[in-house]
């Protein structure tokens, strides 16, 4: 409840308790990461992020939010590619890519935005 109110530092240590009851908790880890890249502690957000990873590579959350890390970071490419990579792991709303806010810097690439769209998505035309 406080990650959807945005209620970002009474979340924090709840989601500590949980990694340090369990510390193979993999949601624990990726939320940490996201209380972290959304309150701009990206530092800390990159940490929590490789424990999920580290826990499970084909945790599909993680790349989503990995890939919104780099686009606040300004690393564009390695947004692509890991926006891809949670694709190839099922990440399949469509239309929520197409008005997510935390993705419309990988939009504004239109060229490379619409490949990995008709790529993945090739029986939804343009909207």
């Amino acid at each position: 409840m406080y990650l959807k109110t945005k209620r970002y530092a009474e979340a924090e240590p709840i989601f500590w308790r949980l990694v340090t009851a369990d510390s193979t908790f993999l949601p624990g880890w990726n939320n940490l990461g996201n209380i972290y890249r959304k309150t701009n502690r990206y530092d800390e957000s990159e940490k929590m992020y490789r424990k999920a990873f580290a826990l499970d590579a084909e945790f599909m959350p993680t790349y989503r939010n990995y890939a919104r890390l780099k686009i606040k970071t300004g690393d564009l490419q390695i947004a692509f590619s890991y926006l891809e990579q949670a694709i190839q792991k099922g990440y399949d709303d469509y239309q929520g890519m197409q008005t997510d806010e935390n993705l419309a810097l990988l939009r504004e690439q239109k060229e490379r935005w619409e490949a990995l769209m008709k790529k993945y998505f090739p029986d939804k035309g343009k909207e």
